[in-house]
C-alpha cells in the first residue's frame, strides 16, 4: 500500500511540476512576443494556440495536486457553523459527491479519449494536433482526484478543516 501511495504522490506532484513548467514557458513566450512586437519583428506563430492549450493543461493537471493539499475551493464558512460530529458527516457527504463526480468524469473522459484516438480527430489552429494529445489529461486527473476522495472516505485518520 505504501508503494501505491508513493506512486500516487509522485504522479500528482509530477503533473503539478509539469503545470508549473507550462506556466513558466507561457510567461516567457508572452513576454518575448511583447518585446518582439515592440521592436517591430512581429509575432510568434502559434503563441495563442500554445497559450490556450497551456491554460487547459494547467487547470486540469494541477487540480489533483490542489485537492490533495486542500488548496482547492472549499466551504469552510459553511462547515464551521456545525458541531464537529455534524461537520464530519457533511465532509464525508462532500467527499462522496466529489468521488462520484470524479468517477463519472473519469469514465466519460476515457470514452471521449478512446473515441478521439479511434477516429483520429484533429485540432486545427496555427498548428494541427491530434485531439487525443489533449484529451488524456481529463481521465487521468479525474482518476487521481477520485482516488483522493476515496482515500478520505476510507481513512479513519483523515481529518480536514479541523474535524
Amino acid at each position: 500500500m505504501k508503494t501505491a501511495i508513493a506512486l500516487y504522490d509522485l504522479v500528482v506532484t509530477a503533473l503539478a511540476v509539469l503545470s508549473g513548467i507550462i506556466l513558466a514557458l507561457m510567461t516567457c513566450a508572452i513576454a518575448a512576443e511583447s518585446i518582439r512586437r515592440g521592436l517591430g519583428f512581429g509575432v510568434f506563430r502559434g503563441l495563442i494556440d500554445f497559450s490556450e492549450i497551456g491554460l487547459f493543461c494547467i487547470a486540469i493537471l494541477t487540480a489533483p495536486w490542489l485537492l490533495r493539499r486542500n488548496a482547492h475551493l472549499s466551504i469552510n464558512v459553511f462547515l464551521e457553523r456545525f458541531s464537529p460530529p455534524v461537520r464530519r458527516g457533511v465532509q464525508r457527504l462532500i467527499d462522496l459527491i466529489g468521488l462520484s463526480c470524479c468517477a463519472i468524469l473519469c469514465i466519460w473522459g476515457t470514452r471521449v479519449l478512446m473515441r478521439s484516438y479511434q477516429t483520429q480527430q484533429m485540432v486545427f489552429g496555427d498548428y494541427v494536433l491530434m485531439d487525443w494529445w489533449l484529451q488524456w489529461q481529463i481521465p487521468l486527473a479525474a482518476l487521481l482526484m477520485a482516488l483522493t476522495f476515496a482515500g478520505r472516505l476510507l481513512s479513519p485518520l483523515y481529518t480536514q478543516h479541523g474535524v
